[in-house]
């Protein structure tokens, strides 16, 4: 029990008066701690000092072992109790007890026979399962009458002495009659029990004083010191008793019992013996278990022993020497590959599970194997084959046939396998860097841009052709672990990795596929409105620039050109020099016009012309997103066809026009194609959609002479120009 120590000395000897006949025939559903849910088990017998087990049944929590065991029994019995445990032996954790039947021999006072399944009982497993056995007392012929005796006398407790430390000397004494026999049992109890309350004993006697009062008189100083000086001998001589019954097997001393090693084979020893016998066996790094100190023990040396034992850090290799060792011995465990992590994971297999689709472009060998082998840990996200443990997974392949891949000739862009070998006339037309290439149509494309050099650590250069700088290798073999490699994807498309096509490095440092970039410059901005966020690089939004893109980014940067000198003739024009978020200090545009006007005026590519018109404020153009977009809707004031086609001095940037919805002059251009006048756009932003009325529903002008504009123009509904308004406002 938890919180007492029992020794057993047996009083007594004489003739065997009984055979105590135990038969061990089976367990079922045994509670196991292996990961695998199967289990190595045992049967130990222990009955007056003795311990018989049967032998072990391996991967099963149903055992069988059908062995029989004779006990003889005397006539004063050391034990009156059977103990029938169940035993699980592992790998790393030797042994461990599942459960225990108790069964005390009283119990064959009435009947000298049981047999039938018991449950067994361990509070630190939630079902440990049960056991089938009988046990049966025969008698002794020869010793008949005492053998009636002894079944008399077993529920009777006077071959047992107790001692209690609660307990004077004296009382110890008179209760054991003469000097203790060798083979004599005496069971110790050391019960750990809260002290009883009690009051403050008082000193002498109570005598009556003169005034009325007790008055309490001076204990004796010899009787105070003799009782000290008892007390004192008393809790020696426990002390010695109790270092005679705790002796290290190897050196001989006696041991206080907190400090005494009492081990599951019943041998003790102390904690430096252990520790030097240990170290000994520890010199050999193969070994997961540490044996009892004792000869011809079969036990190991259980870890909470260790742990006291050793030193820390000793302990924590070996457990960790051990577990690895256990891991490894074990089919249904494996660590994760990655070194930074190592979590071990157990294998799970559900034969009921079905058998899910074959996955596109796997055959039927290699998807069996990925569902089989393929992992992903949980604790890091590495995904890895529990086969070969690569990482990541190689799938389409079986290990056997990946290994046959990496050592066979392959696509430098696709990675398939090339079936023939390159001739020399090959390799001296395409080049060096270029012979591992297959006959793919993408692949063929890739290699007209794709350099032919190879780098001085042999592996290929993976930028473009006729660069005056090669780009540095990126193979990983090459690369430092913060480093951009082949393996690591493109930013634009997020596709292939950068070693799949050729690719450029920026000069802002990043590294992107050639053929990416170039599709992201040709399709320019993304809306209708001309936005130059297309050439900044995905990473860091920096310029894209690399000499093979000069030729690409001219016209582009002209384009840039153009716009910002409109646009800044637009602010002189609409008098926003002076903008607060210009000329104020801490403002977001302070100091930069250009990144004002950019920001603020929209501009959009005429579809007739080709060049870059006004076409309203920024703000305006959120809101016509859900409008259909057309490229032929963009069309230049001087390419409409209505009124002037162009000012001779300031050509079509500041065209006026009038309002398409009335007869009003225009001050507001949206969309880079619609007019409005103050009152149109008012109601426009309000809600009141005017640009999506029917042009019946729009006002009829009423000729010249009552026209607010006194000209003739187009119906309302329909765009006109009126005439230069930087013309009109230098002559005014």
């Amino acid at each position: 029990e938890k919180g007492k120590s029992r020794k057993h000395f047996w009083m007594g000897g004489g003739a065997p008066v009984a055979e105590l006949y135990v038969q061990i025939f089976e367990a079922q559903k045994l509670g196991t701690k292996s990961f695998s849910g199967k289990c190595n088990s045992f049967c130990a017998i222990s009955f007056d000092n003795r311990i018989l087990k049967t032998q072990i049944v391996r991967n099963s929590i149903n055992p069988h072992w059908n062995e029989n065991f004779t006990f003889d029994i005397f006539q004063n019995a050391p034990d009156k109790r059977i103990l029938v445990t169940v035993i699980e032996k592992g790998a790393l954790f030797r042994e461990s007890p599942i459960g225990t039947v108790t069964i005390p021999l009283s119990y064959f006072k009435s009947n000298l026979e049981i047999r039938g399944w018991f449950d067994l009982k361990n509070s630190k497993r939630k079902n440990p399962g049960s056991i089938h056995f009988a046990v049966s007392l025969i008698p002794n012929e020869e010793e008949e009458e005492d053998f009636s005796m002894f079944v008399k006398n077993l529920d009777l407790e006077n071959n047992w002495v107790v001692l209690d430390p609660a307990v004077d000397s004296f009382q110890i004494t008179d209760s054991i009659s003469g000097e203790p026999q060798e083979d004599n049992v005496v069971e110790i109890e050391y019960k750990k029990e809260e002290p009883e309350e009690i009051d403050e004993p008082e000193y002498g006697n109570d005598v009556p004083g003169d005034n009325g009062f007790v008055q309490h008189s001076e204990p004796d100083p010899e009787i105070q010191q003799f009782l000290e000086n008892e007390k004192r001998e008393q809790e020696r001589m426990l002390q010695e008793f109790l270092k005679q019954n705790y002796k290290c097997l190897v050196c001989g001393e006696g041991q206080e019992p907190s400090t005494a090693l009492e081990l599951e084979c019943n041998h003790t020893f102390c904690v430096p013996c252990v520790h030097k016998h240990a170290h000994t066996l520890l010199a050999d790094t193969t070994l997961t278990e540490i044996a009892c100190c004792a000869r011809d023990c079969d036990y190991a040396i259980p870890q909470w022993a260790l742990k006291k034992a050793l030193e820390e850090n000793v302990f924590e290799n070996f457990i960790s020497r051990a577990l690895q060792q256990a891991i490894a011995d074990c089919d249904e465990m494996f660590a994760c590959p990655n070194a930074e992590c190592g979590v071990v994971v157990e294998r799970m297999r559900d034969k009921n599970q079905q058998a899910s689709i074959v996955r596109a472009g796997l055959t039927a060998e290699a998807h069996a194997h990925r569902e089989e082998f393929r992992f992903r840990c949980r604790e890091c996200n590495t995904e890895f084959c529990s086969s070969c443990f690569r990482i990541p997974y190689h799938i389409g392949y079986t290990c056997q046939q990946y290994e046959t891949y990496l050592k066979s000739r392959r696509c430098r862009f696709c990675k398939e396998t090339i079936r023939s070998s390159p001739s020399a006339e090959h390799k001296d037309v395409v080049g060096p860097g270029l012979v591992d290439v297959c006959d793919d149509d993408d692949c063929q494309a890739k290699m007209k841009n794709s350099c032919s050099k190879v780098h001085e650590c042999g592996h290929f250069c993976g930028g473009v052709r006729d660069e005056e700088i090669c780009l540095p290798c990126m193979h990983e073999d090459c690369v430092k672990p913060d480093e951009t490699s082949n393996d690591d994807w493109c930013s634009i498309c997020y596709v292939e990795d950068l070693g799949s096509a050729p690719s450029i490095r920026l000069g802002c440092s990043h590294t992107l596929h050639y053929h990416c970039v170039l599709a992201k410059l040709e399709q320019k901005w993304p809306s209708p409105r001309i936005t130059f966020g297309f050439w900044n690089c995905p990473e860091c939004k920096q310029e894209i620039d690399h000499p093979s893109l000069r030729e690409v980014m001219k016209p582009l940067k002209q384009l840039y050109e153009e716009i910002t000198k409109k646009a800044l003739q637009r602010l002189s024009f609409e008098g926003l020099e002076k903008s607060e978020e210009i000329v104020k200090e801490g403002g977001r545009f302070y100091k930069d016009p250009t990144g004002y006007a950019m920001n603020h005026f929209a501009y959009y590519p005429c579809f007739q012309c080709k060049s870059a018109y006004f076409g309203g404020q920024v703000r305006c153009d959120a809101g016509n997103n859900d409008q259909p977009f057309k490229a032929e809707d963009l069309v230049c004031g001087g390419c409409s066809g209505a009124g002037a086609q162009e000012c001779p001095a300031h050509g079509k940037e500041f065209m006026e026009h009038k309002c398409q919805f009335c007869c009003s002059v225009a001050s507001w251009f949206c969309w880079g194609k619609t007019h409005f006048c103050d009152a149109c756009h008012t109601r426009q932003q309000k809600g009141d959609y005017v640009s999506k009325y029917d042009k019946k529903k729009l006002p009829v002008c009423p000729g010249k002479n009552s026209c607010p504009l006194k000209i003739d123009h187009l119906p309302n509904g329909e765009p006109f120009c009126l005439g230069c308004a930087f013309c009109r406002n230098q002559d005014f």
